[in-house]
């Protein structure tokens, strides 16, 4: 689930990064879903915007929703819930290795920008899993943190953005073994004095 949704995010940067640059040509790959770790400096190919998943968050505020509940008389049969996550997605642009090339990367960064504030809400959609929307909302990193965040990942600094996807849902696997506790409530007895 967490990998399509990243997928149909490229795609639909890559169309709109398409619209702008490429004249109607077959559509190139601008914008591919790799990891940052490796050499992005590739002037052979299209690829300028990598995008790469560094975090996920579970969603607290929605952990402790009540889980689907059988009622049967005086039994609670209770199943296991959803897990909603926030992804958050880090998109490095290809500064290549001439000025002209980090003027074009700081283009595409400025182009991702514009993509993502007309699409604030993005509708994912998967069958048979029901469709859904992501909240998209741009993620800012102190000095400190971007530094450290380079480091960890093995490289240079590059022009970069980030953005929080809220509320992936992963539904729990379906199983043959039941996963549901049940609960016995005794029955209460009303007397009368």
């Amino acid at each position: 689930m967490i990998s399509r949704t990243i997928k149909q995010v490229v795609f639909g940067l890559n169309e709109f990064v398409n619209s702008i640059y490429n004249d109607g040509n077959p559509l190139k790959d601008y914008v591919v879903m790799k990891h940052i770790g490796t050499n992005m400096t590739n002037n052979i190919s299209d690829e300028k915007i990598f995008v790469n998943l560094i975090n996920i968050e579970e969603d607290i505020v929605y952990k402790n929703q009540m889980s689907a509940n059988l009622f049967t008389g005086t039994t609670v049969q209770s199943g296991a819930y959803s897990m909603r996550v926030n992804l958050y997605v880090l998109f490095a642009f290809n500064p290549g290795e001439t000025n002209d090339e980090y003027s074009d990367s700081i283009k595409l960064l400025n182009d991702v920008l514009r993509y993502f504030q007309g699409h604030r809400n993005m509708e994912v959609d998967f069958p048979p899993t029901p469709a859904f929307t992501l909240d998209v909302n741009y993620h800012n990193v102190s000095l400190e943190d971007s530094n450290n965040l380079w480091s960890n990942m093995g490289g240079e600094q590059k022009p970069y953005a980030i953005f929080k996807f809220r509320l992936l849902e992963i539904e729990p696997k379906n199983s043959t073994v039941p996963t549901s506790s049940i609960i016995t409530i005794p029955e209460l007895t009303v007397g009368h004095k």
